[in-house]
């Protein structure tokens, strides 16, 4: 705020400038109305959104349950939607002030995968990671979901999940665990050694596979074109898995992906969909300096890997690519199966 003054004495003098340069009144005159018009649409009072949530005494009444309950539990508060929705949440939270998972800001880059993951709430995936992030409770609005929960639980109870209070199809349920994650099958990782990186721009590949941490390949993003990061190996492997290390930049992971694989190193045909890959916020909890995402491929006997980050599409979530500027990679890991 300090710096508005300023900036109207700066434009005063340079106003006074440009009038003393003129000779004539009339040339004066027209460089004053500019002056004054240019004033008026800076200061102009535009229309804003407003948006009004249409919050109910029972949504009210399950924070004040919270607050005098839970203090200072985790909260994950369901359906996840629009960006007004993630509003009205944090206006909910202000009745507790507890953790909440729920927020709404200029950068998201879990958003579109949080809102896949928790519009499966409570199959296993949902119910892991809320384990894993020590979420302990989750608000339910039945009323803004296309299914019910809480009136499912009413009849029918679910693993994992205890009601912990319920009023006006808003209901609270405590996470008691999670499914175990389902066994990995063997596998031993690949050595890289003369392995040879590209990557269709950005700095050289060769730091992401020189075994330290501390260096970087990072590429910009187009949104308009593919980019892409291949790994040729000297031999064929039969690998399952690749692993991306990012080191301490979370920003750095590839919100969707491809892989594709090539039989030449040339010409590529894909192995995967394209994805939404999972963030490491897992990593940010347990080990935040050494974040990395697993990318799952059928296990493929090949030479030539290349791991792609699509354009954007159509079909993409509108909120992808929002200030995503960059990818990139400290390190790869790749690993084939351990019967090899």
């Amino acid at each position: 705020m300090s710096s508005f003054p300023a900036v109207a004495i700066l434009a005063g003098l340079g106003a006074d400038a440009v009038l003393a340069r003129l000779r004539s009144r009339h040339a004066r005159a027209v460089a004053a109305a500019l002056l004054a018009l240019i004033v008026l649409v800076d200061c102009w009072r535009t229309r804003f959104y407003v948006w009004v949530p249409p919050l109910n005494s029972g949504q009210w009444a399950a924070h004040t349950w919270v607050a005098a309950h839970a203090p200072g539990v985790p909260i994950l508060e369901l359906p996840l939607g629009s960006p007004e929705w993630q509003g009205a949440y944090m206006v909910l939270s202000s009745r507790d002030w507890n953790p909440l998972v729920n927020g709404h800001s200029g950068f998201d880059p879990a958003g579109p995968y949080l809102r896949g993951v928790f519009s499966r709430f409570p199959d296993p995936d949902s119910l892991r990671l809320l384990a894993d992030l020590k979420v302990g409770l989750v608000v339910v609005h039945d009323d803004l979901r296309p299914g019910p929960i809480c009136l499912r639980l009413e009849f029918r109870p679910m693993p994992y999940l205890s009601e912990t209070w319920s009023g006006q199809k808003t209901c609270i349920l405590r996470v008691l665990g999670a499914p175990p994650t389902p066994p990995t099958p063997p596998e031993q990782l690949v050595a890289l050694a003369g392995a040879r990186l590209t990557g269709s721009a950005g700095d050289s590949a060769a730091a992401a596979a020189d075994g330290d941490l501390a260096t970087h390949w990072v590429q910009d993003i187009v949104p308009t074109a593919d980019g892409w990061l291949q790994i040729d190996l000297p031999e064929h492997h039969p690998v399952r898995r690749i692993r991306l290390r990012l080191g301490p930049h979370y920003g750095d992971y590839p919100r969707h992906y491809r892989v594709d694989a090539s039989t030449d190193g040339v010409q590529c045909a894909p192995l995967t969909p394209v994805r939404l890959a999972e963030p490491p916020l897992r990593g940010l909890l347990h080990d935040p300096g050494d974040l990395s995402v697993d990318l799952e491929i059928p296990v493929t006997s090949t030479a030539h890997l290349r791991v792609v980050r699509p354009a954007r599409t159509k079909d993409s979530p509108v909120d992808l690519f929002s200030n995503w500027l960059h990818w990139g990679v400290h390190e790869v890991e790749l690993y084939e199966a351990a019967d090899s």
